[in-house]
Formats: structure tokens, sequence, C-alpha cells
């Protein structure tokens, strides 16, 4: 009976959407996703798709959303134009890798997704740990069970609010 009422509301998706599905062409994909158990609804919005049509529509919100053709690397200021190869410790994901070709080749990613159907993204690359523990604890007391050092008062007197 609740299924029933739900449904002549609106339609509860066979398909659930997620980051990264391949639902659709968009460079970046995105969901926003809001959820409450008290209202008994949930909101989706494919906001890349949503965002694109928004600017076709209306070319007065088209100038605030932009993709750029280059990647602005927080850790050195630069924009880096081309698209980095893969070196992360697990597999690439599909819908990525069918992004990062569409890119390279200059080719839709619908195409890029019939060509390269045959075959599987990059694997992860292992990686040696950034730091080795080169000392073990020989106190008998262990770790987790060893005081926490106090910090000193601090002196003057306190402020009422």
């Amino acid at each position: 009976m609740v299924l029933e009422a739900l449904t002549l509301i609106g339609e509860i998706p066979e398909i659930r959407w997620q980051h990264g599905d391949d639902a659709c062409d968009c460079t970046f994909q995105r969901i926003g996703w809001w959820t409450n158990p008290y209202l008994g609804r949930t909101l989706e919005v494919r906001l890349c798709c949503a965002w694109k049509k928004m600017g076709e529509m209306f070319p007065e919100i088209g100038q605030f959303v932009r993709e750029i053709p280059a990647y602005d690397n927080p850790n050195t200021g630069q924009w880096e134009t081309k698209p980095a190869p893969w070196d992360a410790d697990h597999d690439m994901p599909e819908a990525l890798w069918h992004r990062q070709l569409a890119i390279q080749q200059g080719k839709p990613v619908a195409q890029v997704r019939r060509e390269y159907a045959h075959l599987l993204p990059p694997k992860g690359v292992r990686k040696e740990p950034l730091c080795q523990r080169s000392e073990v604890s020989t106190s008998p007391t262990p770790l987790l069970e060893r005081p926490l050092p106090r910090k000193p008062a601090q002196p003057g007197p306190r402020k009422s609010l």
C-alpha cells in the first residue's frame, strides 16, 4: 500500500545513480543526493547534466559554469594541460578512463566507450610506503595504556561573558 502511494507521487528508480556510473557523457559526473527518513523522500540531481542544460537554455547562467581545459594543480599553483597517467594504487574506474581517452584523442565519450568496450582500464600501481617504522617500542606499558601528558594550567584570571 505504501509503495503504491509513493509511485503515484513519483517513481522509485530501478537504477541508483552514483558518481562515476558512466550514465552520461559529462566530463565531471556529479550527483547531488539529499535524503530524509522523516520526510520519506530523496532528491537526486545529476548536477553535471543540469548545469550543461541550464547553460544551453539560459546563456546568462552559462557564464557562471565553465570547463577549463587544464588541471589546476593545488601543489604547484600551475595549470597542467595534459591528463596525468594513472598512478593510483587501485584500478582506474572505467568511466574515468573513458573520459581520459576522449580528452587525449579528441573524441566524444560515447565513441571511446564503444571503441574500448573490449579492453580493461589501467591497473593500480603498487607503491612503496612513504616511510617505514624503524623503531619498535620497548616499553612494558602498551602505547594505548600510557597516560597522556597534561598541559600546564594557564595562569591569569578568567574572563566572564
